[in-house]
């Protein structure tokens, strides 16, 4: 049984430089510090719920943990469409130097996201955006089997055919009256057509 702690202990180290692969790693102005950013249980696709996964450490050879800047530092996260959300940050549980946002979230827009960070750190100011280091992709790609039509992609679908028909209706109404205008003494025979059923009426009266 203890023999297999090493080896369960290695898989967490593995499993934990997997996760930070993942993520983006940027430098204080003073290089006394790395931040490290990304999502919790990368890759994370839209409409999966998941959480900030902002890691402080010293910029040393040997990294260490830098612990309580909940209160030092505020972190905005910023969409790919300039939304943003605010929330407090706190520590992750049993993970020194790891922060996230007091609330989880569900990412609903592709696209690359970015965390504004502004305050300090042990004395050290911070003040930018940092962009994640990957796009969050649709889940659908990664779906199977494939969903069926969602109700904004029918009504979609619906409005487009609704735009098509209202066009061939347009274009059917033209055709009519380019016909009319096009055919050589139209109104010309209609003209005669309609003196000759008068004199033909007038004609039977008589008789």
């Amino acid at each position: 049984m203890h023999g297999s702690l090493p080896l369960l202990a290695l898989a967490g180290l593995l499993l934990a430089a997997g996760a930070a692969s993942a993520h983006a790693t940027y430098y204080t102005t003073d290089d006394k510090y790395q931040i490290v950013l990304g999502n919790i249980g990368e890759p994370v696709y839209t409409d999966m719920k998941t959480g900030l996964d902002l890691i402080i450490r010293t910029n040393t050879t040997t990294p260490q943990p830098v612990s309580g800047l909940e209160k030092s530092l505020n972190a905005t996260l910023v969409g790919p469409g300039g939304e943003t959300l605010n929330l407090p940050l706190q520590g992750q549980h049993g993970k020194p130097g790891y922060y996230t946002f007091t609330k989880g979230y569900v990412l609903t827009q592709p696209g690359l996201y970015s965390l504004r960070l502004v305050g300090s750190i042990n004395g050290t100011a911070v003040d930018g955006t940092y962009q994640n280091k990957h796009e969050i992709e649709p889940l659908a790609e990664i779906g199977f089997p494939a969903k069926g039509v969602s109700a904004a992609e029918l009504a979609a679908k619906v409005q487009a055919l609704e735009q098509k028909v209202a066009a061939l209706e347009a274009g059917h109404d033209e055709h009519e009256d380019t016909a009319r205008n096009t055919v050589p003494g139209f109104e010309a025979l209609f003209g005669l057509a309609a003196v000759g059923a008068a004199g033909l009426l007038a004609f039977r009266r008589r008789n």
